[in-house]
Parts: C-alpha cells; structure tokens; sequence
C-alpha cells in the first residue's frame, strides 16, 4: 500500500478498522489491496476497477444488518439507477419504488412511468391460477384478480374478480366515482341501486327505461326468456312494430 503526496486527515489502523476522512486530500491505495477488517469512508471514494467485499456494506451506517443496508440522510434517495438527465429506477427515502419515474406519487409503492404505451406483466408456468390479490393487515385477502390458462380445459382462458368474503360485492364506479352498477353476493346485478332484490334490478330517479334495440332495417328485436324447466318463451317485436309472445326461442330469422 502506499499513499501520494497528499496525507489522509485521518491515519488508518492496520487490520481490524481502517478510517479515511477525506477532504481535498487523496489516498491511493496501490492496484490491489485487502482489507480484512472494516473500511469507513466519511466522504467520496471512487474506484476505477472492482470493489468487492465478502462481508456486509453499510452507506449511512456502521452496523449493517444485511449485505447491503442503506440509510440515506435527510430527502436523498437510498437508491438511484440512472444518469444525471434519467432516472431509470429509484427508491425514495419513504421506501417508494420509481420505475423511469424519479419521484414516485405520494402514497404509491410502486409508480411506473413511461413515455408511450406500457405494458406490465405478471408470469408464471402454464396451467396454474396467478392473482393479484389486495389486503390489509385487519381483515386479510379483501379481494383479487386471477387469470389462468390451460389448453387442456374449456375454458382455455379465464379472468376473475372475486372478493374475500362470502357477503362481499363488487361495484363499478365510472365517472366521478359513484357507484352505477352492483354484482351483490348473490350474484343479483343492480343498476342505479345498491340492494337489487332481483336477478337484474334497474332503478333511476327519473324515468326508468330498458332498451333493446337493433341497428338493422331488416330484423326486429327478440326477448328470450325461460321456465324452470327450460323452456323458452321470446317476446317479439317485428321490424312493422308488431308485438308478439309465444313459445319458441329468439332465432337469427328474427
């Protein structure tokens, strides 16, 4: 080992600890060197080949929990991978993960930004369910969304939304955020209310209206309804306006 012209503020111990303050003063330390104790820097080091290190690496402490533990001071992010013009990932001093985002929105743990369209996925082996699933440390699994794929099946693709409890729903919340449609537990679908007591329940505060239509000038509109024991009932409205019900099933003629 051996030093330049310039002396270090603080001499090193040899061998268990070795302390280098640096100031505008420089140390070098030869082509290789091994130190097989502890190394504290209180300013810059740069190294211009490998630094390896068999122990832990602390920055911003000297006791090290883990390989590498970071404890960044005051706003500085424990860990920037980047240029001074980009930020490529970033993990903010609240534990925030940045992907292309260099600060992550407040109460996000995770904000990925990009400059077109994106595209994140979520992958494991074929035919096996994968989920992303929401919780709290109260109540547990509050809700997920699965997927799976199999070829062997029927229903070679599947997308489900499911809630973690057996009185639990599922709205949708267009717009300004207030509730236009309800799935209850009982699989009741509510539109405009949220207790529907039927199979399919619409209400408004104004004047209710259900519409089913066709774009075509050649056929009319065709209702199906069924019997509990499956037989189908269709009510009819002709291209002339006409209006009939009978048994028999809504065809393409129709």
């Amino acid at each position: 080992m051996f030093q330049k012209k310039y002396v270090p503020l603080i001499a090193f111990l040899a061998g268990a600890v070795v302390t280098i303050a640096f100031s505008t003063y420089a140390t070098d330390i030869g082509t290789n060197a091994t130190i097989t104790g502890s190394l504290f820097a209180t300013s810059t080091v740069v190294a211009t080949g490998n630094v390896l290190t068999f122990g832990k690496l602390g920055v911003g402490t000297t006791t090290p929990t883990a390989a590498l533990a970071i404890n960044a001071p005051g706003n500085v992010p424990g860990l920037l991978v980047g240029s001074s013009t980009a930020t490529n990932f970033i993990v903010d001093k609240n534990g925030s993960v940045g992907i292309g985002s260099a600060q992550p929105r407040a109460q996000s743990n995770l904000d990925i930004l990009s400059s077109g369209s994106t595209r994140e996925y979520l992958r494991g082996p074929a035919d096996q369910t994968h989920y992303l699933i929401f919780s709290d440390l109260t109540y547990g699994d509050l809700g997920w969304i699965s997927a799976n794929g199999s070829a062997a099946s029927s229903n070679a693709y599947r997308l489900s939304l499911s809630t973690g409890a057996t009185n639990g729903f599922i709205t949708f919340n267009p717009g300004t955020g207030s509730e236009a449609m309800r799935i209850a537990s009982s699989g009741n679908v509510g539109v405009g209310t949220t207790t529907p007591g039927s199979t399919f329940a619409v209400s408004s505060s104004a004047t209710t209206t259900v519409q089913f239509g066709t774009t075509s000038s050649t056929q009319g509109s065709c209702l199906q309804l069924y019997t509990a024991g499956g037989t189908a009932y269709r009510v009819f409205i002709a291209k002339s306006g006409t209006l009939t019900a009978q048994q028999g099933a809504c065809t393409a003629a129709h």
